[in-house]
């Protein structure tokens, strides 16, 4: 009688762990959907939908905007910097003349 009894309670106990391992496996999928709809969202972005325009770089062809050192200082632009970064343009541009 008391085997019977424990058999009964352990086909209970399997129920319960079959019902929790599905809503476990539910929960992995929902989660994966999510995922999968957050990159479609973020790939659909713009840079401009991410960067404010105020925050964006000017244009190549703009000379009008210019900083004042303090500005520039806050950003880690250095005087430094801007050689390294002529430097590098200038033997970028030589080089593809060659």
């Amino acid at each position: 009688m008391r085997n019977t009894r424990i058999g009964v309670d352990c086909r209970g106990d399997n129920k319960r762990q079959h019902n929790f391992l599905q809503i476990i496996k539910f929960d992995q999928i929902k989660s994966a959907a999510l995922d999968q709809i957050q990159i479609q969202q973020i790939k659909s972005l713009s840079l401009s939908d991410i960067i404010p325009s105020q925050l964006s770089l000017p244009s190549a062809n703009s000379d009008s905007v210019s900083y004042s050192p303090s500005e520039l200082r806050i950003f880690g632009v250095t005087d430094d910097l801007r050689d390294l970064v002529k430097g590098l343009t200038s033997s970028g541009s030589s080089g593809s003349q060659s």
